[in-house]
């Protein structure tokens, strides 16, 4: 099966970490999740994560996916939006280093879908502020999505 870019990518991300972190390793398990992790291409919960994992060549126990996602998010593969958004769920999302992140989330059914606003970059990376230097920045934007509110409004006609 041919890798993907972002399998690549974050491979490359992980060895960079471990070359700071020698006790660590890419160990079989470690890639196989890393693997699968990448070829999500919208946020996603340890929930999906198990489903896509269950049958395939190892299991995976969920003690072990969570301490893989916490490796992930530290060397930033992946972004983690903690239950935010009134869901009573953690998301995940592959981010690839890619330090700026707009979102809009969905307060009902918990989507979440990447927006750019050149205004919004432009006044966050030139704002100063004293005693602080800004690194990076998540921008997110909580409503309803078309899909719900179109749905709120055939259960209010009916």
């Amino acid at each position: 099966m041919a890798e993907s870019l972002a399998f690549r990518r974050a491979v490359f991300m992980l060895r960079q970490y471990m070359v700071k972190h020698p006790q660590m390793r890419i160990s079989p398990e470690r890639e196989y999740v890393l693997r699968a992790v990448t070829d999500f291409k919208e946020a996603f919960t340890i929930a999906d994560l198990t489903e896509k994992l269950d049958g395939g060549e190892m299991r995976i126990s969920k003690a072990s996916l969570y301490n893989h996602m916490i490796l992930f998010a530290t060397v930033n593969i992946i972004h983690r939006l903690d239950r935010q958004f009134g869901q009573n769920r953690t998301l995940y999302e592959v981010t690839l280093g890619k330090p700026e992140s707009m979102r809009l989330i969905c307060s009902r059914c918990g989507r979440v879908s990447p927006f750019r606003d050149i205004g919004v970059h432009r006044i966050l990376k030139e704002r100063k502020y004293s005693n602080f230097e800004p690194e990076t920045y998540s921008v997110y934007v909580f409503g309803t999505c078309k899909q719900c509110r179109r749905k709120k409004q055939e259960t209010s006609k009916g």
